[in-house]
């Protein structure tokens, strides 16, 4: 038996050798503790157990797949649990445990097992496989992990056959780009302005996606082969999907119709077929089931400090097979809640400019930006923190016309609210949930 918490992410000297003398485990990037689990499986005889602990990175990682596959040829039996964040004080890494059983063939039983949402009081010594373990063999080069989801796969279509994807460009990395970048560009971040012309041309999304609106950050970029990673043109130019990379505690997903380069904080989806509207698309991952089928897809969703999914997962999201009619009625949907969040978003900033010029009003509370979520003696109460002194008569004036202001910021807020469940219940519809399942789905998310 061979037991052991390998060391990850460690500097190794001696790559060449390492590539030469551990050829099956050296596929991507370079990481040591691939290297112990292959060393630790030449220790392990026949009939023997290889244990450890360490990070969850290779359950679904592309540059994992070599390690995946090294351990399907040589155990007969592989168990993974997945044990959550914080396991070791120092370390804020999901993980999990990786038991591998060697009887001399190729792996036949898979057992997949998350605990890490058991309470850490409670969580079990021991597992019993016929009620604990999902048992299924995954397809090794993609993925550990197997879990039985709520949305059936049948009659459906991955994302990648009707939908172009990519995730955003990377700017700046040494020795990548045509010429080959230096520190210099990063360190001057030369190729991002904050005022257009002929060589930033590009408007550039860095940040600000949100539900169905994105902010725009006043950034241009010069776009190029001299960048570290670019990709083709044609997902910025075209209508697209933008999908925030972090997913907490939901997906945000917003449509951009003009031209504009996205940072590789975001996903890009852009239309393969007719068949397959864009804004049908955004309605189903900006759903509460397609947030709920992340979550329980991905590991990397559970990491507290960066939830997020992974480009593969986007890839392989399941599509339904529908009639353009029901195609249709989510994209009419989709069309009225982007209408009204720009309505709310507008609303709501021209009321903060009204009062950031009224009472001069450098910077605003983030109480006074949601100023709508307030009763009029909060406001008032912000104002005084920003010592804006009203008399008595400027106090009832104020006070008819912010509670107008905040009834009508209330009922777009309503109008998109309920448009959103409207679209959550056609989506639970085509994909066949039962009640039982809605109320499993709406009750991790939140609802």
């Amino acid at each position: 038996m061979v037991i052991g918490n390998p060391p990850y992410g460690a500097e190794l000297d001696g790559k060449e050798w390492l590539k030469l003398n551990y050829k099956e485990t050296s596929f991507g990037n370079i990481d040591s503790y691939k290297y112990f689990v292959q060393l630790g499986s030449i220790l392990t005889k026949v009939k023997g157990v290889l244990s450890f602990i360490m990070p969850d990175s290779y359950l679904e990682k592309e540059y994992f797949k070599d390690l995946r596959l090294y351990v399907s040829d040589c155990f007969n039996e592989i168990t993974n649990i997945k044990l959550g964040d914080d396991v070791f004080d120092d370390v804020n890494l999901p993980t999990p445990i990786i038991n591998l059983n060697k009887k001399g063939s190729k792996a036949q039983k898979f057992y997949y097992q998350d605990i890490s949402n058991i309470n850490k009081l409670n969580k079990p010594t021991s597992l019993n496989y016929k009620t604990n373990f999902i048992i299924e063999q995954p397809e090794v080069s993609k993925t550990f992990v197997v879990i039985n989801s709520i949305i059936k796969c049948k009659n459906t279509v991955p994302l990648i056959e009707v939908y172009e994807q990519v995730m955003g460009v990377k700017v700046y990395q040494k020795g990548k780009g045509k010429p080959k970048q230096t520190d210099y560009e990063k360190d001057n971040d030369v190729f991002v302005s904050n005022l257009p012309n002929e060589k930033f041309n590009y408007p550039f999304i860095s940040q600000g996606i949100n539900r169905y609106i994105y902010y725009t950050q006043n950034e241009y970029i010069s776009y190029g082969d001299w960048l570290a990673e670019p990709r083709k043109s044609e997902y910025f130019d075209t209508p697209k999907i933008v999908i925030r990379e972090i997913i907490n505690p939901r997906i945000f997903a917003t449509y951009i119709e003009e031209s504009a380069v996205v940072k590789n904080i975001a996903a890009v989806i852009i239309k393969k077929t007719d068949d397959y509207p864009i804004k049908f698309l955004l309605g189903l991952i900006n759903s509460t089931l397609f947030t709920f089928y992340v979550n329980e897809q991905s590991p990397k969703s559970s990491n507290k400090s960066y939830p997020s999914f992974n480009s593969r997962l986007l890839k392989d999201l399941p599509i339904i097979k529908c009639s353009s009619l029901e195609k249709e009625k989510i994209v009419e949907r989709v069309d009225l809640i982007l209408k009204t969040t720009k309505q709310f978003d507008d609303f709501i900033k021209y009321f903060t400019k009204h009062i950031s010029i009224k009472f001069e009003l450098e910077k605003l509370s983030s109480n006074l930006q949601n100023w709508y979520e307030l009763e009029f003696k909060g406001f008032l109460k912000e104002l005084q923190k920003a010592k804006v002194q009203l008399s008595l008569s400027q106090e009832a004036e104020w006070m008819q016309y912010f509670n107008e202001q905040k009834q009508k910021a209330q009922t777009l807020k309503a109008e998109i609210e309920k448009t959103d469940k409207e679209i959550d219940k056609m989506i639970y519809q085509l994909y066949g949930l039962s009640e039982e399942e809605i109320k499993i789905v709406e009750g991790e998310n939140g609802k």
